[in-house]
Order: C-alpha cells, then structure tokens, then sequence
C-alpha cells in the first residue's frame, strides 16, 4: 500500500510542477508577442499619420 501511494504522490507532485513550469514558459512567450505586436501597431499607427501630415501640407500648399 505505501509504493501506490509513493507511486501516486510522485505522479500527482510530478503533474503540478510540470503544469508550472509550462504556465511561466508560456507566459514569458506570450508577453513577448504581444509588446511585439504593440510595436508594430504603434509603427503602422506612426506611418498612417507621417503620410496623412505629409498629404495634408502638400494640399495646402497647392491651394496657395
């Protein structure tokens, strides 16, 4: 009776620290991707309004 319950105290222990682990790994991950795609947002935002500034006065300067 003492090794079943080695045997299923190893297995549940074993269960929780790989569940753990694989919560931290991925969560590092995940944070990386999303400051990723926070930056490339922010840079697509930053060219969209470059180009409208740029639109804008090349108008004005046409109606001069």
């Amino acid at each position: 009776m003492n090794t079943e319950l080695a045997i299923a105290l190893t297995g549940a222990l074993s269960t929780i620290v790989s569940s753990v682990l694989t919560f931290l790994f991925t969560k590092r991950k995940y944070n990386a991707e999303v400051d990723s795609s926070v930056v490339q947002n922010l840079k697509e935002s930053l060219d969209f309004y470059i180009k409208l500034c740029d639109d804008t006065s090349r108008r004005l300067d046409e109606y001069e």
